[in-house]
């Protein structure tokens, strides 16, 4: 008798958990949802005959924020598109190195786009190929980082873009030791330098200088953009994310599937602080603002193309240059793992606002996460999941 009561207390204490949760969280929190959408919507409507600064791009390049996402060259067939290989071929390159990442940038455009992750193989054999996370453009299932500046419409400025031929100045090598400065002169008066580092995880810094030698003062707007071609191949696991994603300031956590901004239009948030990215079930890209500058962020998808194209961006507010002035910005890129303890420490050491959230903890984070760091202290301890997972059952 005493265990049934036990048992029937069991699930009234658990009725009251759900019960309490679903009224003091979820439905504040889907309201929040619906208020925060409305609100986009009403932005949306009331800057849509504004003017939106939208850079010079090339053939298969994506569209900066304000536009939407171009794709491949006109008549190109996801049949026509190069191998890997060869597309990484076509342009000259700067080697990327850490304990964890290996790849390269591209001179053309300035990309971030080809990345492997090291300690990572595509099965549980060692000898497997390592895990692909960045692919250029004009290869299947292309998947790269753009940073850039952009300008009014009227403004008439000749800017670097997806086609722009950078120089390397000084190391022509990207590790943890070693930054990577590009260069790039306009002709007209501006000069625009890249100052990248990286470090042993899977962080990258971008620092953007410009100097305007132009005689008179000039009106920018960085920009980040992360592209990926191609519909992915996804879990379809309800409890789990895998699609667009960002944490946007006080307007929270935003999460898009794939199929839902194939079935909508883009979505468009103003925010100061957190961060806009791509997410798998390990994997994830983020491109991070600096945390006290606002911005705009962007979820968009382009259908009339050969293959979709998805884009989470960025637009910062204006950068006022005077005649002989200088101007610098400062980006972060997340590419890699979604590790716990590499995730957290970013969000502590780099200051980025709840970083955490691009592991996805479910409804319940508040018990999920703590049980992890359990089951983990036991692991590292015992040496095996299985036997882990037993001993926090035993304990629960």
């Amino acid at each position: 008798m005493g265990e049934n009561k036990n048992f029937f207390l069991a699930i009234a204490l658990s009725m009251i958990v759900l019960i309490g949760w679903q009224y003091l969280v979820g439905v504040p929190s889907v309201q929040k949802k619906q208020e925060r959408q409305q609100k986009v919507t009403q932005q949306a409507t009331g800057k849509s005959q504004s003017k939106v600064p939208v850079p010079a791009s090339g053939p298969q390049s994506p569209a900066a924020p304000g536009a939407a996402p171009a794709g491949p060259a006109a008549g190109k067939t996801p049949s026509q598109l190069l191998t890997r290989e060869a597309a990484l071929a076509k342009t000259k390159r700067v080697q990327i190195k850490s304990d964890t990442v290996q790849g390269s940038l591209s001179l053309t455009g300035g990309r971030i786009d080809d990345l492997k992750l090291l300690k990572y193989h595509e099965t549980i054999k060692k000898d497997s190929p390592n895990i692909i996370l960045l692919s250029p453009s004009r290869s299947k299932n292309a998947y790269y980082i753009e940073h850039g500046w952009t300008a009014a419409p009227d403004a008439n400025l000749k800017l670097p873009n997806s086609e722009t031929t950078w120089r390397v100045e000084g190391n022509d090598k990207l590790t943890p030791q070693t930054p990577v400065t590009l260069k790039w002169d306009n002709g007209a008066g501006l000069l625009f330098r890249r100052t990248i580092t990286i470090d042993r995880e899977y962080m990258i810094k971008l620092r953007q200088d410009v100097e305007n030698r132009t005689g008179k003062p000039v009106t920018l707007f960085p920009y980040a953009l992360i592209s990926r071609h191609g519909m992915p191949k996804t879990k379809a696991f309800y409890i789990l994310h895998e699609g667009l994603i960002g944490f946007l300031g006080d307007e929270g956590l935003e999460e898009i599937t794939y199929k839902d901004i194939k079935d909508d239009v883009s979505k468009t948030i103003s925010a100061t602080s957190g961060w806009i990215g791509i997410t798998d079930k390990y994997w994830a890209t983020a491109i991070i603002p600096d945390q006290k500058t606002p911005y705009k962020a962007r979820f968009s998808e382009n259908a009339n193309v050969p293959e979709d194209i998805f884009q989470t961006d960025y637009l910062l507010d204006a950068v006022n240059i005077p005649a002989g002035g200088k101007a610098s910005v400062n980006a972060k890129v997340f590419a890699g793992a979604k590790k716990v303890s590499v995730i957290d420490g970013y969000q502590e050491k780099e200051n980025i606002r709840s970083f955490e959230l691009l592991i996805d903890w479910g409804l319940f984070h508040f018990f999920t996460k703590p049980l992890f760091f359990v089951i983990e202290f036991f692991y590292n301890f015992l040496g095996n999941f299985g036997v882990a997972i037993l001993a926090v059952t035993v304990i629960i």
